[in-house]
């Protein structure tokens, strides 16, 4: 009776498991789990079959499976692959006494997860090296070309007027050091380092800088605040031929509010969303889609631009910095 209940336990857990096939010398499936006929409901009954025509498998993948076969009677093969009905399985070989054992799984999402992260990767890369070029870029036309002109002021022995240059220098290489992260932001604040930003950004134009934040919110939703109007700023400098610039930064009904507005040209929203990356927008929208915010762009040619911006601040700790 023990004996009977002890068989009847170990098919049960045998049953429980992935599903298995156990073949022998011949190639000819000795034995499978239930596992294994309810994942392939359209094999018939595989015992006594041959174990290499039960999944109808492309020459290449035939060939594989009967390599790997053949190898699994001195060692174990691991961790290999190949595809049946529009799914990808995962299987494994091993030697038991006279016999082998199949065991396999769907592995399916895992491949999908796998690609989406290939994919991923491949945009951060392509991100990481767009990045590297405008660096280089910035750095060849604005400090580059100033230290060539310092130079040629003092091979011709205008001193004065060289030092005068590299003083310039200087200051273009921490704007594009402030480019790539502010260490106002860390050292003064949110507030006094937007301050900062926007008397170094703007000498012609009139500023007006209102806001209200009163509670504190996380470092990454004010990394990200910094950036969106760093941004947004360097596009009305670029593109609007303005001369006045609103900006206001307030907390309403759970909401951070930021509201850019100039004077200037404006544009067909229409065609900026067709060629947005031409007026700098894709980074300040994506900057918004990570903090779970919403943008809205309002703009009539030569009546000036706004940009709208709503924040939730109950996501603040799910922000990813960029």
């Amino acid at each position: 009776m023990q004996t009977r209940q002890t068989r009847e336990y170990f098919i049960d857990l045998i049953d429980s498991l992935s599903p298995l096939l156990s073949i022998d010398k011949q190639g000819i499936v000795a034995f499978c789990n239930l596992s294994f006929r309810k994942e392939f409901p359209k094999i018939n009954d595989p015992i006594g079959q041959s174990f290499l025509g039960l999944f109808n498998l492309d020459q290449e993948q035939w060939q594989d499976l009967h390599k790997n076969l053949l190898s699994a009677r001195k060692h174990s093969i691991l961790n290999k692959e190949f595809q049946y009905n529009k799914k990808t399985y995962g299987y494994s070989l091993k030697p038991s006494k006279n016999e082998i054992l199949f065991l396999l799984r769907d592995i399916t999402d895992n491949k999908k997860l796998e690609k989406k992260i290939k994919t991923l990767y491949s945009e951060l890369l392509n991100l990481q090296e767009k990045e590297r070029q405008k660096i280089g870029q910035d750095l060849h036309d604005s400090v580059g070309q100033t230290i060539l002109a310092a130079k040629l002021h003092f091979q011709a022995g205008k001193m004065e007027d060289g030092l005068a240059i590299i003083d310039r220098a200087s200051q273009e290489l921490r704007e594009v050091y402030s480019n790539l992260f502010s260490s106002h932001l860390t050292e003064l604040g949110l507030i006094p380092a937007i301050r900062e930003l926007l008397r170094n950004l703007f000498v012609d134009h009139k500023v007006h800088f209102i806001e209200n934040l009163k509670e504190s919110i996380s470092s990454n939703v004010e990394l990200q605040i910094y950036r969106i109007i760093q941004e947004s700023c360097s596009n009305i400098i670029k593109h609007s031929k303005s001369s006045e610039v609103h900006i206001e930064l307030l907390t309403k009904n759970n909401q951070i509010i930021l509201s850019i507005q100039d004077n200037g040209i404006g544009f067909q929203p229409e065609r900026v969303r067709i060629h947005s990356t031409g007026f700098g927008l894709e980074n300040t929208k994506r900057r918004v889609e990570n903090v779970q915010g919403s943008i809205n762009i309002h703009s009539n040619p030569g009546k000036g631009t706004e940009i709208y911006i709503q924040i939730p601040k109950k996501e603040e700790a799910e922000i990813h910095e960029e």
